[in-house]
């Protein structure tokens, strides 16, 4: 199986048992929105708040936390490409610690700071390389 099928299988595995695990609670909405995406979770005064999946209309899929319509807290985003980012949110970006596999094999485990690598983690190459250590505006640094 290639790696992109292997991220795929992955995620559509994590959606599956997220929204079984959605759809014991209480207060669940669907909503469906003009230009072809839609959200099924928790609502609160008319914005996604709580727990809730997102289908993005360009095909990406965010399924964790929200907090006043955005992504915010524990997550799982699959881009429509197959790579996924598993941790933290803030205010809709990266952000706090979390894993992100890349299409060609690589995974970066470590911080984020508003959608970059920022501070210590560790990026494993698809060849087995390794790189530990400090990261700067998303590249190596140091």
């Amino acid at each position: 199986m290639s790696a992109e099928a292997n991220l795929k299988a992955e995620g559509e595995q994590a959606l599956a048992q997220f929204q079984d695990e959605l759809r014991k609670g209480e207060n669940i909405h669907r909503r469906n929105y003009r230009d072809s995406s839609s959200y099924e979770g928790q609502i609160s005064d008319e914005k996604r708040h709580g727990r809730g999946v997102y289908k993005f209309s360009n095909g990406d899929v965010y399924f964790g936390d929200w907090q006043n319509d955005q992504m915010h807290g524990k997550g799982h985003y699959t881009f429509s490409n197959g790579e996924q980012y598993t941790g933290d949110f803030q205010a809709g970006a990266k952000h706090g610690t979390g894993d992100y596999s890349y299409l060609n094999g690589d995974k970066y485990s470590g911080n984020w700071v508003e959608n970059k690598r920022e501070g210590k983690g560790t990026l494993i190459y698809s060849n087995k390389d390794v790189y530990e250590g400090e990261f700067s505006e998303g590249l190596r640094h140091g």
